[in-house]
């Protein structure tokens, strides 16, 4: 945590020159603004602060004329709830008026939006306390909702009844979850009891948020303490998302979870039930990347079987030789192999074993002078890279020659 929090009301949080011009329009105009939400939050927790948003009590017609009549250019990025962006140099900001939001559709967003002078009126309305922090360099830090002895507790708590702020916007359930992740925090038992009841109105939310927030979870969980405290607390949610036994499974996994990336984090937990992906956006990248993992992971369970190395070669094939290998480095360094898996993998790198045609002792010119070409050449090249394989034939160019002369009129 960023040292003592205490008497917070002449706190100066550095910021930068264009948050500084913002500000500057601001207060020119006698318009209330101020920093808010998670770059407050992250500055007095001590991490590095990423994004500024503002909130200002103005129009956000009236936001958009002032800083055009400043000389900045300007941007309507959703006026009609009352967010303009503004961009000073090259930084880029998003002002929002404050803000009353009506009924709620979906669980997701506001049936409708009036802008509103009050601020108090505007930060009721927000989801958990550390997130209601305001900053203005003159007033300093500005807690409406009780989020600094929620930050000296370390406790993560609903603004006014948890049920209500999550039946307004049901993502706010998992951004929860993500909040005691990546900060460490414990959950106030009310907004706990909350979350838990209310986690089925997820089905609601598109796979795009759902997978956002996912993957900040999983970035978070870096150890086998957290990874255990999150999935055993909020067992209810995942088991939701992603089908009954997810969080048990994930228990099991997340000693895994120290050095590996979220890919194959992700194939980790979804290798025994894979369906369960489709609740997941992801890139096509992603997802090749996701399925090898598994491809990969499935051989690897089963070191006792004699054709290990056989099926190790096989994966190493499917890739360039250099991403093969950085794959490998990965299974070795988050997953502890049995030592069975790293001596097989070692002597298949070490000894240069052949596992793509490019390592075999012939090539399709040696077999076009023996009146092997064409598509049966090809055919040929990968029965002999097979046997070389599995160990059948030596890799060498007398024994490989023999067997493609034999193989020349026979069906494999």
């Amino acid at each position: 945590m960023h040292g003592s929090i205490g008497d917070l009301s002449l706190v100066d949080m550095p910021i930068s020159k264009g948050a500084k011009k913002i500000f500057e329009v601001l207060d020119r105009n006698l318009i209330e603004g101020y920093l808010i939400g998670g770059c407050v939050r992250d500055f007095l927790l001590g991490f590095d602060r990423h994004d500024y948003d503002f909130a200002a009590g103005e129009d956000p017609h009236r936001l958009l004329e002032i800083f055009k009549n400043a000389g900045l250019k300007v941007f309507d990025i959703g006026m009609k709830f009352g967010t303009i962006g503004v961009r000073v140099g090259g930084e880029f900001f998003e002002i929002t008026s404050f803000r009353e939001e009506g009924g709620y559709k979906t669980f997701r967003k506001p049936e409708s939006v009036s802008f509103t002078k009050s601020f108090d009126r505007d930060v009721k309305r927000r989801d958990f306390s550390i997130n209601a922090l305001a900053y203005h360099p003159k007033k300093g830090v500005v807690d409406l909702c009780g989020g600094i002895e929620d930050l000296k507790r370390r406790i993560l708590r609903s603004i006014g009844r948890a049920e209500e702020r999550f039946l307004e916007d049901a993502l706010r359930i998992l951004r929860g979850v993500g909040f005691v992740a990546r900060f460490d925090l414990s959950i106030d038992e009310e907004t706990k009891k909350a979350m838990l009841s209310l986690a089925h109105l997820l089905e609601h939310i598109s796979k795009e948020r759902i997978t956002s927030e996912f993957v900040k979870i999983l970035t978070a969980l870096c150890n086998i303490k957290k990874t255990r405290e999150i999935f055993s607390e909020f067992e209810g949610i995942f088991d939701g998302l992603f089908g009954s036994g997810f969080s048990a499974l994930a228990l099991e996994k997340g000693r895994y979870f120290t050095d590996a990336n979220i890919e194959l984090k992700i194939a980790l937990l979804f290798l025994e039930n894979q369906a369960a992906l489709n609740r997941l956006m992801l890139s096509k990248k992603q997802q090749a990347q996701i399925k090898a993992y598994m491809q990969w992971l499935e051989v690897l369970d089963s070191f006792d079987a004699p054709e290990l190395k056989y099926k190790i070669k096989k994966l190493l094939n499917k890739e360039s030789k250099g991403v093969a290998i950085e794959w490998m480095g990965h299974f070795i360094e988050a997953l502890y192999l049995d030592a069975k898996v790293l001596e097989a993998y070692r002597e298949i790198v070490q000894k240069g074993e052949a596992y793509r045609l490019c390592d075999l002792a012939i090539s399709g010119k040696m077999l076009a002078e023996i009146n092997i070409s064409g598509k049966r050449c090809g055919e040929i090249l990968e029965r002999l890279l097979d046997l070389v394989m599995q160990g059948g034939l030596d890799n060498t160019q007398e024994e490989l020659l023999r067997a493609a002369k034999s193989m020349m009129d026979s069906e494999f």
